[in-house]
């Protein structure tokens, strides 16, 4: 996790919403 605004959070939370399908897609690959 990274610390942002006062958070933490996943970094795929953060990446740029161009990239968030992609980021999605291998997230859920990962977790099966």
């Amino acid at each position: 996790m990274i610390k942002c605004d006062g958070e933490y959070k996943w970094f795929w939370e953060i990446i740029d919403a161009d990239t968030k399908f992609l980021v999605a897609t291998h997230s859920s690959l990962s977790s099966n």
